[in-house]
């Protein structure tokens, strides 16, 4: 009998007032996109355990902030709009599925992109070609279809497949990136969870 699995968890984001540019009417497309999203991982999820007998470990999702979509346009130099960052960003809308093994991720990936909800668009395999940090993930961007005031829309969303030690991993390094407070102790925790992706995948 396949096991209850909690409900996906949102990521916490700082509140902060409403942005002039980055408004609740920006976001809303990719808020429907992302129920829809949540609805294809539950369906390749059933899938996954009837083939394997294996549960995926947790899933998590998020908005990209508004202060995160600027500082990302402004990385790539390009104006903070709403229309461009549409049109440039695929990872405003974010969703994080984690398994317990390697072979798993790659089972449910097939799963994902064989729904006929959405459209593949890209896909960054960082578990075959880790970054030069050591990050490991699979990365895969798919086109969800929405409707919103009698319109129907393709929306992006970015999909992040890892086990649990790679998750551990990428937590890590975010914080050494962004807590530089904690930078010691990240890089020693950074170590024995490169320790524990070797042992566990």
């Amino acid at each position: 009998m396949q096991a209850p699995l909690s409900a996906p968890k949102k990521q916490p984001q700082k509140r902060s007032a409403a942005d002039p540019v980055f408004s609740p009417a920006f976001y809303r497309p990719y808020a429907l996109a992302v129920e829809t999203a949540l609805f294809m991982l539950g369906s390749a999820r059933s899938r996954l355990v009837k083939q394997t007998g294996e549960d995926v470990r947790f899933i998590t999702y998020r908005l990209k902030s508004p202060s995160s979509i600027r500082g990302k346009l402004l990385k790539k130099g390009l104006p903070v709009c709403d229309e461009t960052a549409r049109a440039a960003l695929h990872d405003i809308a974010g969703l994080r599925v984690v398994f317990p093994c390697e072979k798993q991720v790659y089972c449910f990936a097939e799963l994902l992109c064989a729904s006929p909800l959405a459209r593949v668009l890209s896909e960054k395999d960082y578990i075959a070609d880790p970054k030069p940090s050591g990050y490991r993930s699979l990365h895969l961007v798919l086109s969800i279809p929405v409707r919103l005031h009698g319109q129907s829309l393709m929306v992006p969303v970015e999909i992040q497949l890892r086990t649990a030690a790679m998750d551990m991993w990428a937590s890590i390094e975010h914080d050494m990136v962004y807590k530089p407070d904690a930078a010691h102790i990240a890089s020693a925790a950074l170590s024995r969870a490169q320790s524990g992706i070797a042992m566990k995948t």
